[in-house]
C-alpha cells in the first residue's frame, strides 16, 4: 500500500474519484464523532460553519448541536460529552473548524474515513482488510492559524508506519502524544474548570482501542453526514 501524509489540503491536486482518504483532528472532530456514532443518536451531520446547514435545525428539539462556540443551549466539541450523555435518537449537528473543512474539499474522494487513537486499531485492521492500493492520509492541524498540530501528526505517522508493518515505537509514541496534551494544556487552558474539562477530553484524545467503530463520511446533495460501518 502506498501511502501519503498529507498535511496541507489546500495543496492537494488531481483527480481524487480512486483515492481512499483518512482524516486525522485528534483534538477533537476525529475523536468525538465515533463515539457520538455509538451514543444512541439518529443521524450525525457534520459542517465546518453555521451557514452551511439548515438554520432551522438550530431551533429544533430534535435536533442537538455540538461546537466550541455557543449558539443556543448545545454540546462543546467534546468526547467526554460525546461518551456520557444519552441523546435519546436525535439528530446530531458537528460544526468544527478544522476537521470538517478538510473533510468538506474531499467531496470528490472514493472513501473518506474518520481516524483518531481511540479507534485506532479497529481502524488499521479495516484498512489493512480493504487491500488498498494508495491511502491518503491528513493531519488536520490548526486550518485558521494555518499550524500543524503535533498530536495529529503523531497520530498520522503512527497510522502509516503500522499499516506498513514497519517497527512500531509504542513507548516513543505516548511520549509525544504526552507532549502534545502539555502543550495543549499550557497554551488554551484560561481557568482551572476549563483546565479540568480539557484535560480530560485530552486524556480521552489520546487513548488507543477505547472503540471499534468506523466512521464513514457520507456526501449528500447539500449536507455531509457521517455513518458507521
Amino acid at each position: 500500500m502506498k501511502i501519503k501524509i498529507v498535511k496541507d489540503s489546500n495543496r492537494l491536486t488531481g483527480d481524487l474519484s480512486k483515492k481512499t482518504c483518512l482524516v486525522i483532528d485528534v483534538f477533537r472532530a476525529t475523536t468525538t464523532i465515533p463515539f457520538l456514532l455509538n451514543n444512541n443518536i439518529k443521524t450525525l451531520f457534520i459542517s465546518d460553519g453555521y451557514q452551511n446547514i439548515n438554520q432551522n435545525w438550530l431551533n429544533n428539539k430534535n435536533y442537538i448541536l455540538f461546537s466550541d462556540k455557543k449558539l443556543r443551549k448545545n454540546f462543546d466539541n467534546s468526547p467526554f460529552e460525546a461518551l456520557f450523555n444519552d441523546f435519546g435518537f436525535k439528530n446530531i449537528i458537528l460544526i468544527s473548524k478544522n476537521g470538517t473543512k478538510v473533510i468538506n474539499k474531499l467531496r470528490e474522494a472514493h472513501n473518506v474515513y474518520c481516524g483518531s487513537f481511540v479507534n485506532f486499531f479497529a481502524m488499521i485492521q479495516y484498512l489493512k482488510k480493504k487491500k488498498l492500493k494508495e491511502l491518503l492520509i491528513f493531519p488536520v492541524g490548526n486550518t485558521i492559524t494555518k499550524k500543524e498540530n503535533l498530536e495529529d501528526n503523531v497520530c498520522a505517522f503512527a497510522y502509516k508506519e503500522f499499516l506498513k508493518k514497519k517497527k512500531f515505537d509504542i513507548k516513543k509514541i505516548n511520549k509525544k502524544i504526552q507532549k502534545a496534551i502539555r502543550k495543549r494544556i499550557t497554551f488554551k487552558a484560561t481557568n482551572k474548570q476549563k483546565e479540568m474539562k480539557l484535560y480530560i477530553d485530552l486524556i480521552i484524545s489520546s487513548k488507543t482501542n477505547l472503540t471499534d467503530t468506523i466512521p464513514i463520511i457520507k456526501f449528500k446533495k447539500k449536507y455531509i453526514t457521517c455513518e458507521k460501518i
